[in-house]
């Protein structure tokens, strides 16, 4: 059980939203055989557009 006085810090409530948040991402892509890797890979490539496997994304070093 979480104290009261814990409740009632944001920094305690954005944790406790984004542990919740996760969670909930998690499963939706397990029901579809992903992970949140593949969603990473597959944003990046959104935003970046066709990479070569050797290419490094603009910006990284």
């Amino acid at each position: 059980m979480t104290p009261p006085s814990v409740l009632s810090r944001n920094a305690y409530l954005t944790y406790a939203l984004g542990k919740a948040a996760r969670r909930r991402l998690q499963d939706r892509l397990t029901a579809r055989g992903l992970r949140l890797r593949h969603l990473t890979v597959l944003a990046l490539l959104a935003d970046l557009g066709p990479q070569a496997k050797t290419a490094s994304p603009r910006g990284w070093t």
